[in-house]
């Protein structure tokens, strides 16, 4: 008997501790819902660290111009959830703001185990606003991490220090403004890490850029789907299928094109039963075309229609899962 209980601990808890050690990872638990920015603190469990005002966005604000903080369009740009109807945002370099940064986290669901090997993966997105003010977010940067620590994370903004290392950390510039770009690594805990922290740990000196318009560089990024265990299986199975699964999963030809085009999903078991379709939406956010997919079928052409040049999102619901392309019609 005490041998068949010590067995059932062992279980249980290697159970435990292979699971997403991130509470909320996806920020869709809310104390309330946002009404203006710096609320990350309105996603249960998530916190502001440092002096600095990281934002969350979340559907249940009103959508619509000139709302700041909700989604799909808010204050940075149109940009839906990689998972659910939340995420957070962060600034990672303000060229007027000499090593401004922000940064959010929360307390684990378990310290970390010292010598055990974890796996780590978070999703970013560009915010591509444009306009003429300091949140012009015209730049994309790399050194976008994950930093793990024993207590709470300080930092002055105004009176920084750099210790220049994350844990894991994209050594990638990081420009795609339309598609979810996935982070992630692996290291070996060397001390019993309670809180994890996002945000861009190198100073402005270690950090490299790219502008993209203008001369100044102001850079700010979604985070959405954050996920640690001592499993790599977890990760990909809590967050969903990798990107280039995805890319493979969906294609459009020609793209770009001027008339029509074919779309191919190479996948063989569509459920009729789902709600499935196509949805085109112009740079602004605006639904402008809506397609369903009634039938089992590998390949739909869609028709540009009075839709004017320019580059759209096509948007696409299969077996329950969302597709994301950027089309360009010329």
């Amino acid at each position: 008997m005490k041998k068949l209980l010590l067995l059932l601990i062992i279980f249980y808890s290697g159970i435990a501790q292979a699971q997403n050690l991130v509470n909320n990872y996806s920020f869709e638990d809310t104390i309330a819902c946002p009404y203006i920015a710096t609320q990350i603190y309105y996603s249960t469990g998530w916190n502001q660290y440092g002096n600095g005002t990281p934002d969350y966005y979340n559907s249940c604000a009103p959508n619509g111009p000139g709302n700041y903080v909700s989604v799909p369009q808010n204050g940075y740009g149109f940009q839906y959830p990689a998972t659910g109807n939340a995420y957070g945002g962060i600034f990672t370099f303000v060229s007027i703001l000499p090593n401004y940064r922000e940064y959010f986290g929360r307390q684990l669901v378990l310290p970390l185990t010292i010598g055990q090997n974890y796996y780590i993966s978070f999703k970013a997105n560009l915010a591509n606003i444009d306009t003429t003010t300091v949140e012009s977010c015209n730049c994309a940067t790399n050194k976008l991490g994950i930093l793990f620590t024993t207590s709470q994370y300080q930092y002055d903004c105004w009176n920084p220090t750099f210790r220049n290392f994350a844990h894991i950390h994209t050594n990638n510039i990081i420009t795609d403004t339309l598609n979810w770009t996935t982070i992630s690594g692996s290291f070996t805990a060397d001390s019993a890490y309670a809180y994890i922290v996002i945000g861009n740990f190198f100073s402005d000196a270690n950090t490299d850029t790219t502008i993209l318009k203008g001369t100044k560089c102001v850079s700010y990024y979604y985070i959405d789907d954050i996920c640690l265990s001592t499993e790599p299986f977890v990760c990909d199975t809590e967050i969903g299928l990798n990107e280039s699964f995805l890319n493979n999963t969906v294609e459009v030809i020609p793209n770009p094109f001027s008339a029509s085009a074919l779309i191919k999903f190479n996948l063989h078991n569509i459920n009729q039963n789902n709600d499935n379709w196509i949805k085109i939406y112009d740079i602004i956010g605006r639904e402008v075309n809506n397609t369903s997919i009634v039938e089992k079928t590998e390949e739909i052409r869609i028709k540009r229609g009075n839709l004017q040049n320019g580059i759209y999102l096509l948007r696409i619901k299969l077996n329950n899962q969302i597709f994301n392309k950027k089309i360009i019609i010329n």
